[in-house]
């Protein structure tokens, strides 16, 4: 008796749980929006193919960005997972709930499939639905090239990093970048291997760094990197790293960032500027990347 009261609650509790999972045949550049309830999980499914590389970055808005209810943001690739949480909290002051991380490069062979799930859930249960909007976007010009000038949009909460390949017969290579802001931020230049450590907590474990607020450079050559590199810009949270004094980065406001079609649309997509610059003191910011090739005997620098 007590095994068949034993099975009915586990086929119950199994149901329940089928109940509040609902799976969505997903698609990259695609936004979708709804609402999850406190037991729900919501998954979406994307399938890979026709290509040789996916580079690809998820943006998660949270509408009700509750410091105690955050919404759990889990990604499963067949040979990584990525989670963060949508508020994103930041040296326990700072709470952002627009998020945004680009994920690792995805390599497929000739004629081969891949599967991405992107899971979305509460990490503690809320009092009642929370509305978010999400959004898996292919990243175009992922890769640097010398001589070229790029305007990059990064907040404390949605970090950015590049690749740079050495082009033939090329072996080093120095970043510069400029901004009229002086918010504080971290250059870091990391091994082409993966995770990327591109948070505010985790961006100078590894690699070249040095905090940035109006000009940064940092020289590499290829007895430190091979083959290339990830140049990664991360905006801290507040300025103590650059300055010493804990000014705090504002939050984006809410429904500032919709990476839905609409006039508000600003998606923190790369782009080609001769270089554009916002008002200081904003809480994203634009900095703008020159690389440059130098000879073999350039020196390096390790900042630390």
């Amino acid at each position: 008796m007590i095994r068949l009261l034993f099975g009915i609650t586990f086929a119950v509790s199994c149901w329940i749980l089928q109940a509040y999972s609902v799976t969505y045949e997903a698609n990259l550049d695609e936004p979708y929006s709804g609402e999850i309830s406190q037991d729900q999980k919501i998954e979406y499914q994307f399938t890979l193919a026709n290509r040789s590389e996916f580079v690809i970055r998820v943006h998660v808005v949270n509408y009700n960005p509750k410091l105690d209810y955050p919404m759990l943001v889990v990604i499963k690739q067949v040979d990584n997972v990525m989670s963060f949480q949508a508020p994103m909290v930041l040296n326990s002051i700072s709470v952002h709930g627009n998020v945004s991380r680009t994920l690792c490069p995805i390599k497929l062979l000739p004629g081969a499939v891949r599967k991405l799930t992107v899971e979305l859930s509460n990490a503690v249960k809320p009092p009642g639905k929370v509305r978010y909007m999400f959004l898996a976007q292919l990243v175009p010009d992922f890769d640097l090239e010398p001589g070229l000038e790029r305007s990059i949009v990064v907040s404390p909460a949605e970090p950015i990093y590049l690749r740079y390949l050495y082009p033939p017969g090329k072996n080093s290579a120095e970043i510069k970048v400029v901004s009229k802001s002086d918010i504080c931020m971290v250059l870091s230049i990391q091994k082409l291997q993966c995770p990327v450590n591109d948070l505010s907590d985790t961006v100078g474990n590894t690699g070249l760094h040095q905090t940035v607020t109006t000009l940064g450079a940092i020289s590499i050559d290829v007895t430190q990197f091979l083959k290339g590199f990830f140049l990664v810009l991360v905006l801290k949270p507040t300025d103590y790293a650059c300055s010493g004094i804990e000014d705090l980065i504002p939050p984006l406001p809410e429904c500032t960032v919709l990476f839905g079609r609409g006039p508000l649309r600003k998606p923190p997509a790369l782009v080609l500027a001769p270089g554009k610059y916002p008002s200081p003191r904003t809480n994203r910011m634009i900095y703008v990347v020159h690389i440059y090739l130098v000879p073999p005997c350039t020196d390096v620098y390790m900042f630390k």
